[in-house]
């Protein structure tokens, strides 16, 4: 579980260090994203194994937030190989997977702001995009910002 408190701590410092005002999740929010993960699952568990890779490939490529997922994945692996496998390990799985759905899905006050701006109401036209901020890079040069809403490192 240790793992897992260290990946909420990382995401936490990516969220902070991204300079968004960040909304604050609700219990609601979580089960909603809970359920919706849990069909996703359900429904790759049902495809033909040689279409569960492309199903996987898709989910991923859809997340607004593909560098953190990768983080979580990474950390989950590492986690899985240093611990014997229990039944209870898939729900530990669950909730770090969870928490990145909750942060790569919330609604950004700014996103909203910015398509109400854009709307065909609106007399200025102005886009809905917002402006991508560059990610901060430690000593070694690694991205310390995840991406939001499906920027890249390239974008900055």
């Amino acid at each position: 579980m240790d793992f897992l408190l260290g990946l909420v701590l990382v995401a936490f410092q990516a969220m902070r260090e991204s300079g968004l005002t960040w909304p604050l999740i609700t219990d609601d929010d979580q089960d909603r994203r809970m359920a919706h993960l849990a069909d996703a699952i359900r429904f790759r568990e049902e495809l033909p194994e040689e279409r569960r890779t492309d199903a996987i490939r898709t989910y991923i490529a859809l997340n607004p937030e593909k560098e953190l997922l990768a983080h979580v994945y990474t950390e989950t692996t590492r986690w899985l190989q240093h611990v014997v496998p229990e039944e209870a390990d898939k729900h530990v799985m669950l909730a770090a997977l969870n928490f990145v759905d909750c942060i790569a899905y919330v609604p950004l006050p700014e996103a909203t702001a910015a398509v109400q701006r854009g709307s065909s109401s609106d007399a200025d036209g102005a886009s809905p995009v917002r402006p991508v901020r560059k990610p901060r890079t430690t000593q070694h040069g690694r991205n310390r910002n995840f991406s939001r809403r499906g920027t890249s490192n390239a974008q900055g």
